[in-house]
């Protein structure tokens, strides 16, 4: 279901709207169980049994995964909200290779620690994951040398993951790859895009990702984190993967709405409290709603994610014109002296913590136009 969601409704405004729709395009689920895209002499993956600590991420804590005889649990701590192939130090060791022309990475998962929940099928940690190596560190850019359906058949907990070994026999393999996990939380990730009730629609909630260096947040590039190999060795890889949390905004107007009160309402979380940062790695979260009543409470959902303390803020375009100023509506602390240095209000704060599924409110209490007179382009209706 956290697939089908992704591919239908990711806004494309969003980088982060390229890595769902290329994890949930058919040509993914086409290759899983393939052994090496380009065909050379092939790869195997097997499960590895040992202990060792999870490594670390930027933003949080890594935690600790214990692995014995290929089952696995993570305890403790948090991914935080960047991260991708860390180094090896205190995981277990990945052997080196019989061959000078192979190579070995051995992907060590620390997954956030959330608080699943046992009666929702897409939030309780059961699912599938697909692991996959690059030689570019764009995947929407490049095919993979190496990909794999985890497990290869039924559902595995995100808590569950053993460390996977890899070896790749590749002649001209790049001295730099890349590793990329997806985990789909919910039954049937790769099913019909159209399945599911409008009800599932406009959050990629309950996909994880691991990987990626996600310093720039959601508005920006995405890339995989580099992992560098020497041929005929192997490579133990720390492997942060961040789960796409599900959060549910009740926005509400408390000013006079410039047209008819009908429009688009849109919502972002913020590492700080200044809306201009969403261009410089600031946002951690994303909703919206192409047409909305805000005559009355309407409630939102979109995703976020890492388990910081984060600022909530949003826009509503009472006209629909996301270009234009007339007609907007947005939270702010007031005295607002110019739209170019609004900020979110201290209120708006909220703490994600351990939390899986989060439930938060949006007042949306200044306009520059209340009264509309710059000019709203016209009613729209969403009736």
């Amino acid at each position: 279901m956290a697939c089908q969601r992704a591919r239908r409704l990711i806004p494309s405004s969003i980088a982060l709207a390229g890595v769902l729709a290329a994890a949930c395009s058919s040509d993914s689920s086409s290759t899983i169980g393939s052994s090496n895209a380009d065909g050379d002499s092939g790869a195997s993956a097997t499960g590895m049994g040992g202990t060792g600590s999870g490594g670390t991420a930027t933003g949080g804590t890594a935690g600790s995964a214990t692995a014995t005889g290929g089952s696995a649990t993570a305890t403790g701590g948090s991914a935080g909200t960047g991260g991708g192939g860390g180094s090896d130090a205190g995981l277990p060791e990945c052997g080196d290779t019989s061959s000078a022309t192979t190579t070995s990475l051995c992907a060590n998962f620390v997954p956030d620690v959330v608080d699943l929940i046992s009666s929702d099928p897409d939030h309780d940690g059961q699912g599938v994951g697909v692991l996959a190596v690059f030689e570019s560190s764009d995947p929407e850019a490049a095919e993979p040398i190496y990909v794999q359906r985890i497990p290869a058949i039924n559902e595995t907990g995100i808590y569950d993951l053993s460390t996977i070994r890899v070896d790749i026999d590749k002649a001209d393999i790049a001295s730099t790859v890349y590793m990329q996990f997806l985990f789909f939380d919910g039954p049937e990730p790769f099913g019909n895009e159209d399945a599911g009730d409008a009800g599932d629609a406009g959050s990629p909630d309950g996909m994880w990702l691991g990987g990626y260096d996600m310093a720039g947040g959601i508005a920006q590039s995405t890339p995989l984190a580099p992992v560098e190999i020497t041929m005929g060795q192997g490579h133990a890889v720390a492997l942060p993967v961040f789960a796409l949390r599900k959060i549910s905004v009740t926005g509400t107007a408390s000013t006079a709405l410039p047209s008819n009160g009908e429009g688009r309402l849109e919502f972002f979380a913020m590492r700080t409290r200044d809306v201009n940062t969403i261009e410089d790695g600031g946002a951690v979260s994303f909703g919206e709603l192409a047409c909305v009543d805000l005559n009355s409470p309407v409630v939102i959902e979109g995703f976020v994610y890492g388990s910081g303390t984060f600022y909530l803020g949003g826009f509503f375009h009472d006209d629909g014109d996301v270009d234009d100023a007339a007609g907007l509506v947005l939270s702010a602390e007031l005295p607002v002296s110019d739209l170019g240095s609004v900020t979110f209000p201290a209120a708006n704060a909220f703490t994600v913590g351990t939390r899986y599924v989060l439930q938060e409110s949006l007042v949306l209490n200044y306009s520059p136009d209340p009264s509309g007179d710059a000019g709203v382009s016209g009613d729209v209706s969403c009736q």
